[in-house]
């Protein structure tokens, strides 16, 4: 016994040592992020004055990523922080390029846009999301990380939006009442990342469906982008 803990203790003190070999990089310039966030600052304020002039913006920053690729951190064109409405805080992002604005969903926001894009993607394609209790559907905003004239790049990473970033945000402006309206109009909105599993129709035969052609028509058609799609039989 004494022999297994004298071991476990060597691989942790390891593990402790290979941590700190592996610290995040910073890949930019601490001024280049010192002018994001005062540019973002100015815009957001200004935004705010036009669009929603009781709000205070409390907090402004530039938006850092770290990509599961090297693990290093890059810096995005975008500014993000909280805004005060009352007593209600919202995270939000701003594009220091274009000046486009996003904020995060809460959770009945997140529950409407979902089950807006499920009933959006069983009329196309006579798929039915899977959302039994080992399975779960999700839609998000694609926040393109380049847009207009940016310059900024972070290798892997061509949208923020993804689960895999953790960032659910809907464009400022998207009436959260009206759903079916913001998934149905792919022309006014950004791509839509969708996860989940799709049930088959009663008795339908799953050789009559090509994946490929419908990822592709949902994209082309639709402006859904599938991160991950499994049809069940």
């Amino acid at each position: 016994m004494k022999k297994m803990i004298k071991m476990f203790a060597v691989l942790f003190a390891s593990v402790l040592c290979l941590s700190g070999c592996f610290m995040p990089k910073a890949m930019y310039e601490q001024a280049d992020a010192d002018q994001v966030t005062a540019k973002g600052t100015e815009m957001m304020q200004a935004w705010l004055a036009e669009h929603m002039p009781d709000a205070e913006l409390t907090e402004c920053k530039a938006y850092i990523v770290m990509p599961l690729r090297d693990g290093n951190e890059y810096l995005s064109d975008y500014a993000s922080g909280y805004i005060r409405t009352g007593e209600e805080n919202t995270w939000f992002m701003i594009n220091t390029v274009t000046g486009a604005v996003y904020f995060g969903t809460d959770p009945d926001a997140q529950a409407k846009l979902n089950e807006a894009a499920q009933a959006y993607i069983q009329e196309i394609t006579g798929l039915d999301a899977d959302n039994t209790e080992d399975h779960y559907f999700l839609c998000t905003v694609m926040v393109p990380v380049r847009d207009g004239d940016s310059v900024n790049e972070i290798p892997g990473v061509e949208y923020f939006g993804s689960q895999w970033f953790g960032v659910y945000v809907l464009p400022a402006g998207t009436d959260t009442e009206n759903m079916d309206a913001f998934v149905r109009d792919p022309a006014s909105r950004p791509m839509l990342e969708i996860h989940g599993n799709f049930l088959l129709p009663e008795g339908a035969d799953p050789a009559e469906y090509d994946l490929d052609a419908i990822k592709q028509q949902l994209k082309e058609e639709h402006g859904m982008q599938f991160g991950s799609l499994l049809i069940v039989g």
